[in-house]
């Protein structure tokens, strides 16, 4: 699993093996016709769920968050915002 950079806004330390910091989003993707459709995370498999990383406000962040189509794909997204 990639590090995440500290949160772009207020500098707060991002912990990707925290589960209040990065966790699933509670929805998946499914591939339609060459497109991504999104569902509910009961309706595909696990390698399909959509995940979210949050700079929590109880840490000392700001609420800024992200999602992604993987783990790997969020916390790029998230190591790229400035």
């Amino acid at each position: 699993m990639n590090e995440a950079k500290p949160c772009p806004f207020c500098g707060t330390k991002i912990n990707v093996n925290d589960r209040d910091i990065l966790y699933p989003a509670g929805f998946g993707w499914k591939e339609e016709d060459g497109h991504r459709r999104y569902v509910d995370i009961y309706d595909v498999p696990r390698e399909q769920w959509c995940y979210k990383i949050v700079c929590q406000e109880h840490y000392g962040g700001c609420g800024a968050d992200m999602h992604g189509d993987s783990v790997d794909e969020v916390i790029k997204k998230w190591n790229k915002r400035v």
